[in-house]
């Protein structure tokens, strides 16, 4: 039976409304792909805009100085034959910072200046020794840089920089690639740094920033007003001097190593060195494995730990308050005196005594050729073999 003309009407309507459907749907999703192809677009182009500017600068010569006042640093062992320095800014008015490059008395120098007298350094990683901190106020020369203004060397104007309030918002990132053998003097204000690899001498002066230095070899100078150091495995004569933070060393080797610190302990694990020397107004000293002929430990207040893998030729060891203990070598000879103001006197080698009394003890060790002095105010003190 042939359908009725108005069942075949109907039939046209239906495969009518169903390739509009299907119509409507190919639309729609094209649209949405497209918008979506837009809108990955905008994003790339936003974050390719984000993207803080690298700025290179190419330093001659073996001496090298650079500045900054905020920021984090991070100097490598470079493969070139000249100084490489990558500057990074950063923060809402990093473009009023200027990067200027000289040369004086055969030294290269790159100083990044801020302009202004207060500085905030925020960021949204902060700077992990800044919990807690408030501001740092620091001398500024007239070249930019802290700790010289090309005359006396405290002229200069006053500059304080906060983690937040008003000021300048701005920070300059720095990573310097350094040829082998260069003298190089790097100064921070605030923020952070790290030496890794290199080969030459290296002096860091910072007023208030955490230090780390890994597998240096050369002269190491590590001067900090406020912040921890972290030094491992680095060879050369070093001098760490810090007005506050706590100073931890490992896998080290020169023939001088000294560390002084006006508040903050000091630890160290497999040091070598033919002069070894902590001074420690407040904080204790824990030193194991060590190897060097003449040892020196000085602290205000805290208590000593000393592990020895050979005989000194000579250990002096005052502490104002805290107990002191040396763990020496089975083979140990030395002359040996121990005095304490309160606490007992503990000894595991077979002594000739010279004198003996309470919280006194002097006497000879094997073949008594090296020196052993030990003189502390309150704690006692005990000598110990391995």
């Amino acid at each position: 039976m042939r359908p009725s003309v108005l069942t075949q009407s109907v039939r046209h309507r239906d495969t009518g409304h169903r390739a509009l459907v299907i119509l409507f749907a190919v639309a729609s999703t094209l649209t949405i792909a497209l918008f979506a192809l837009f809108a990955n677009a905008s994003f790339l182009a936003m974050t390719a805009c984000a993207q803080p500017a690298v700025e290179r600068f190419v330093m001659p010569g073996q001496r090298i100085e650079i500045c900054d006042l905020a920021g984090t640093v991070r100097i490598v062992q470079g493969t070139g034959t000249r100084t490489e320095v990558l500057v990074t800014r950063g923060g809402r008015d990093a473009a009023q910072l200027r990067v200027e490059q000289t040369e004086r008395s055969g030294e290269s120098r790159l100083h990044v200046i801020f302009p202004g007298r207060r500085v905030v350094y925020s960021r949204t990683k902060p700077w992990s020794a800044m919990h807690g901190w408030g501001s740092t106020n620091l001398t500024v020369g007239a070249d930019g840089c802290i700790g010289h203004g090309g005359g006396f060397p405290l002229s200069g104007h006053r500059v304080t920089i906060s983690g937040s309030g008003a000021g300048l918002q701005a920070w300059a990132d720095v990573e310097v690639r350094l040829p082998r053998g260069c003298q190089t003097t790097f100064r921070l204000g605030v923020g952070e740094v790290s030496a890794v690899g290199v080969e030459g001498d290296l002096t860091l002066d910072v007023v208030a920033a955490t230090v780390e230095a890994e597998r240096t070899s050369g002269s190491l100078i590590v001067d900090t007003g406020s912040g921890s150091v972290v030094l491992r495995g680095n060879r050369g004569d070093i001098s760490v001097d810090t007005g506050s933070g706590g100073v931890d060393l490992s896998d080290l080797s020169g023939s001088r190593l000294k560390v002084d610190t006006g508040s903050g302990g000091v630890t160290g694990r497999n040091v070598e060195a033919e002069d070894l020397l902590v001074d420690t107004g407040s904080g204790s000293v824990r030193l194991d494995d060590v190897r060097s002929g003449v040892i020196s430990i000085d602290t205000g207040s805290g208590g000593v730990q000393v592990g020895l893998l050979s005989a000194p030729r000579s250990l002096l060891v005052d502490t104002g308050s805290g107990a002191v203990s040396i763990l020496g070598p089975a083979g140990l000879g030395a002359q040996v005196e121990l005095d304490t103001g309160s606490g007992g006197i503990q000894s595991d080698y077979a002594m000739t005594l010279v004198n003996k009394d309470h919280g006194y003890l002097r006497g000879t060790i094997g073949d008594g050729r090296g020196r052993i002095k030990v003189d502390t105010g309150s704690g006692g003190v005990s000598l110990r073999q391995r």
